[in-house]
């Protein structure tokens, strides 16, 4: 090969390098991230789980709560594949802890006795996503890694060598693939322990939980005249799957008008009571009808937000009839 031709070849091939350190780590259409910042502006959307105030059940794991159709509304699903090495066993009592301390929030996985070095935690989710996340504690850099599968999919991201006692790691399939997601967890040599915190993954679902409401529940048609004093009554139906009782009246809106609140008793204007006669108990509200706004009646029907007390959102409907008052 001339020398001209030689330094040219050269010189494409550091032009390469150069282009290719640009973007992070990518493969294909496959991305690696170690910046939580740079992967969530990558991402479409997302969510993130937090494990603080999620509860253990006696000694097990977190993971069983979180099983219990908690983030089921985001087409999560999240088990304990391998309780270091041994997937038969399940969730053993004593190896999967929630936190090491009450107020940490982590999911974590200490050393068992058997010197297995990995907990493998898997997500699956109902339809494919573009990525994941997650934030590793004292997890050593040689296998802790997040892998992805999916359709002609299978990928995975590391955790670079060196990395502090806390690394983000994530991954992004740019063609959206990812059918589930299995984070390897290794602890460190000197038997602390390693966890994780904020796994972070594409929204796919919605959290709002949808309910049944009645608007003027003893009356045969739902009639509300605008700019009037006085409250309307609106019911919170319960359900087999849903206790109305948890909705903490506070975070009630009807159509933008609030549950009607006495401050002489520091009180909202609402009760439990069997509303529909069908064994379950129900919340009863009035609603202050001068703050309703007709702009938020779609469609002759009127949306009653609020969330519970853990904080799950709820949302429902009923048809009503609006009367302009004549002046």
């Amino acid at each position: 090969m001339k020398p001209q031709s030689l330094k040219s070849v050269k010189l494409l091939i550091l032009f390469l390098c150069l282009s290719i350190s640009l973007v992070p780590n990518a493969f294909g259409d496959v991305l690696s991230y170690t910046n939580r910042a740079n992967f969530e502006a990558a991402m479409p959307s997302f969510t993130n789980i937090d494990f603080e105030g999620i509860a253990t059940l006696g000694g097990e794991a977190g993971i069983v709560k979180l099983n219990s159709d908690e983030f089921a509304c985001s087409g999560l699903t999240l088990d304990l594949v391998n309780s270091y090495g041994d997937p038969s066993v399940g969730i053993p009592e004593g190896t999967f802890w929630q936190d090491f301390t009450p107020t940490s929030g982590v999911a974590c996985l200490a050393p068992d006795d058997t010197g297995a070095p990995n907990g493998v935690i898997r997500m699956i989710f109902s339809s494919p996503v573009t990525g994941v996340g997650a934030n590793f504690l004292s997890a050593t850099s040689t296998t802790s890694k997040i892998l992805v599968q999916g359709d002609g999919l299978s990928a995975e991201v590391r955790i670079p060598g060196g990395a502090s006692p806390q690394q983000f790691i994530g991954i992004i399939d740019t063609d959206g693939r990812i059918e589930s997601a299995y984070f390897y967890i290794s602890y460190p040599a000197d038997g602390n322990g390693a966890a994780i915190d904020d796994l972070i993954f594409e929204q796919i679902g919605s959290c709002v939980q949808q309910v049944e409401i009645n608007i003027r529940p003893y009356c045969q048609h739902n009639i509300i005249c605008l700019r009037s004093w006085g409250t309307v009554p609106v019911a919170i139906l319960s359900s087999e799957d849903f206790d109305a009782t948890t909705v903490d009246p506070a975070t009630v809106e009807l159509a933008g008008a609030g549950v009607a609140y006495w401050d002489i008793f520091d009180i909202f204007l609402a009760c439990e009571r069997d509303v529909n006669r069908d064994g379950l108990v129900d919340l009863f509200c009035r609603v202050e009808i001068k703050d309703i706004d007709p702009g938020q009646i779609v469609d002759g029907y009127a949306f009653l937000s609020g969330s519970t007390y853990d904080g799950q959102e709820i949302e429902g409907s009923d048809e009503v009839i609006l009367i302009e008052p004549p002046f």
